[in-house]
């Protein structure tokens, strides 16, 4: 009845790799279950693929499928499950016909379907698949008709089972009698569970006090509910721990919320919560920054545990650490005891270029034993332990054994923020020859201690701090498209950037009119309707920033998005991790120009390594600006002046050159030149008639043929 083996149906429709398949084989021989199912709960396969692959394996038609959709007469007739996890469900009854509908997952266990032939006395059957997680739904459901005071989804109305009688309306006796609540914004939470009692009843009880929870077993439904968003929180049922984990290990769900809980029962939870979260932790933070003010009141200046405390908890929050992690980085800086003596000690230089100090911590088994008594329930002995291995080893290493990836995270950032203010503290200034070295002296360090990514994080914790005046929301980026947007949201999520992912150009052009993003991302070939359009309609606002991913390789195509009045185009190779960062450079550079010409009152001064002049002019020009930007080379004579008018070049002069010349000119000063920007509104004849973009575009062109050998 098979056509192929299943993993070779996989790789053939490239939905699973050798490697995906080898470990989900290997689980299958510890744990049971099917190959396909063991790909569904590791995070390798959607449930979707999966039933379309068994379809193309079995020949026969996949049908999705919930208790509503079987009467009650026949889910009195349920078979008993079969050999190895077999189910079947009778989903309809044509006794007239003599033919018997049925859903399954196993289509070789020819004994449950010949119990059903004899049962019903069909003459025929008609076999579809169904995914496992919804014939156990059936076979765990009521095989009754719902009773009263069930909703339409079999949620049980609880303001009729728990509201005292002043809570009833005067003459009610139904569920309408929910007294009036003072209005709230409903807050969203997630809940890990296969038991049917949690999806039965928590949903109501939350929805009392004001939040709305949703109950979901696989990793589908998992992943489909984060990328909706808004989800604050997530509760893990103890049964699903260890697949949660493997979930979240595999890289395939989205960024989690900071709030995530392991439940073992509600009956537990409420019994065992004697003392509130939030006041144990305050209680703790006072005692371990008491053991540190103990440990260093003989040094001379003391060590800036508020400063590193601070630092770690805004990088953790930054990069989407959960908050117990978060808070246990807190309480993991004030156990460590930076080296006695020179507070900047020898520094050890490495193959790869990195430098790092010979001697991190003092006394480190004495902070190891106070972490181990502490007994937090997050593992901080296991953070200092990496912590000293990153500092100690021969480079940065990826995640060990078993080692779980937030702990390892986590020792980065304490790592590299030790690092900062311990072994090589001085000015936070991001500008100016202090700025650079500061830079380089992290990113030395970042590459046995962190990633790059890790402290371009840190880099924008430091520069957020300094304008802590000028700090806004986090950045909200539209996504039109499917899969690929997702993912590219995902990526985006890393650097502190809010995606919003939509499938549909009329919806986005109206969300980006209730609410303007910070930038709108279009996936062409994803996505129905007339991007050419779409592109126009959007440029009306020309200050927003549109991007389209393409997936032709012509560069006609790509000139016709830019007339369209498209930002940027990417094009084919499609890396999806340069894309998040060039757009969210961009976002950075336009809130940072804006915040600057805000303060300044329209006139502000920088150099290139501050502000590259690339950023400089794409800020300007997506905001509209008109102004004229006097330019110098440090150390010779050179200058130049560039005019924009409403965003637009109009002319430009570096020394004898002038028109595009003369901005191809001032893109080779690189991080040697300093620049005024001043407002202007008389403007000199246009030497210039191309758009920024494409000069911009342009010059790197000449810069990269020029740099070839």
């Amino acid at each position: 009845m098979k056509s192929a083996r299943l993993d070779k149906i996989l790789a053939d429709m490239g939905y699973a790799s050798d490697e995906h398949i080898r470990l989900a084989l290997k689980r299958q021989r510890t744990q049971g279950g099917r190959l396909g199912e063991n790909l569904v709960e590791m995070g390798f396969l959607t449930r979707r693929q999966l039933m379309e692959a068994l379809s193309r394996q079995f020949q026969l038609p996949w049908r999705s499928l919930a208790p509503a959709d079987v009467p009650p007469e026949l889910r009195r007739r349920l078979p008993s499950p079969g050999p190895h996890g077999s189910l079947a469900v009778p989903v309809r009854w044509e006794a007239e016909d003599g033919v018997l509908v049925v859903a399954l997952n196993d289509p070789e266990d020819a004994g449950t379907l010949d119990r059903l032939r004899k049962e019903f006395g069909a003459r025929r059957l008609e076999v579809h698949l169904a995914p496992d997680d919804e014939l156990v739904a059936v076979h765990e459901a009521d095989p009754d008709t719902d009773p009263p005071g069930f909703g339409g989804e079999g949620m049980i109305d609880l303001p009729d089972l728990f509201a005292s009688p002043e809570d009833q309306p005067h003459g009610s006796s139904g569920g309408a009698g929910t007294p009036d609540l003072p209005p709230r914004e409903r807050r969203k939470i997630l809940m890990v569970s296969r038991r049917a009692q949690h999806r039965t009843f928590l949903p109501a009880v939350f929805s009392r006090e004001g939040y709305d929870l949703v109950v979901v077993d696989g990793f589908d439904d998992v992943r489909n509910t984060l990328v909706e968003g808004s989800v604050e929180a997530v509760l893990v049922d103890a049964e699903r721990r260890d697949d949660f984990r493997t979930w979240t290990r595999s890289g395939r769900l989205p960024p989690l919320p900071a709030r995530v809980s392991m439940l073992s029962s509600v009956s537990e939870a409420l019994i065992d919560n004697v003392l509130p979260y939030p006041e144990m932790l305050r209680s703790l933070k006072g005692a371990v920054e008491g053991i540190a003010d103990l440990r260093s009141r003989d040094l001379k200046p003391p060590p800036p545990y508020g400063l590193i405390g601070r630092d770690v908890m805004a990088l953790g929050r930054a990069v989407g650490l959960k908050a117990v992690t978060v808070d246990g980085l807190y309480l993991a800086v004030h156990l460590l005891s930076p080296p006695r003596g020179n507070p900047d000690p020898v520094m050890s230089e490495n193959g790869d270029g990195a430098v790092t100090p010979r001697e991190p911590f003092h006394e480190f088994a004495a902070s190891r034993e106070l972490a181990v008594r502490l007994r937090f329930p997050w593992a901080i002995e296991t953070v200092l332990d990496v912590t000293l291995g990153l500092f100690l080893g021969p480079r940065t290493p990826e995640a060990p054994g078993r080692l779980d990836p937030e702990m390892l995270r986590a020792a980065q950032i304490l790592a590299l923020v030790w690092f900062h203010h311990i072994h090589a503290p001085g000015s936070e200034a991001l500008e100016g020859e202090e700025g650079r070295q500061m830079r380089i002296t992290l990113r030395r360090a970042g590459q046995r201690l962190a990633t790059m990514e890790l402290v371009e994080a840190y880099l924008s914790v430091i520069q957020d701090r300094r304008e802590a005046g000028d700090v806004g929301e986090t950045p909200q980026v539209l996504l039109v498209g499917t899969r690929r947007a997702t993912d590219l949201g995902n990526r985006m999520a890393r650097s502190r950037i809010r995606p919003v992912v939509t499938r549909d150009l009329t919806d986005a052009q109206a969300m980006a009119e209730r609410s303007p993003p910070a930038a709108i991302v279009v996936d062409q070939g994803a996505v129905p309707g007339h991007v050419h359009h779409f592109a126009r309609v959007a440029k009306l606002d020309a200050a927003l920033p549109l991007y389209v991913i393409t997936d032709e390789r012509d560069a006609a195509s790509t000139l016709d998005l830019l007339d369209a009045g498209v930002d940027d185009v990417f094009a084919p190779p499609h890396d999806l991790d340069l894309m998040a960062a060039r757009i969210g450079r961009a976002i950075d550079a336009r809130s940072r120009v804006r915040s600057a010409l805000q303060s300044r009152g329209g006139d502000f001064s920088a150099s290139f390594d501050a502000f590259s002049f690339m950023d400089l002019t794409q800020a300007l020009a997506h905001g509209l600006k008109s102004v004229r930007i006097e330019l110098s080379r440090q150390g010779t004579d050179e200058d130049a002046v560039l005019f924009l008018a409403k965003g637009r070049p109009i002319h430009a002069r570096c020394d004898s050159l002038v028109g595009p010349e003369a901005v191809y000119r001032i893109l080779t000063w690189e991080e040697d030149g300093e620049f005024s920007v001043h407002p202007e509104s008389d403007f000199p004849e246009a030497t210039i008639h191309e758009s920024m973009e494409s000069l911009l575009m342009e010059g790197c062109r000449l810069l990269d043929e020029a740099g070839r050998p």
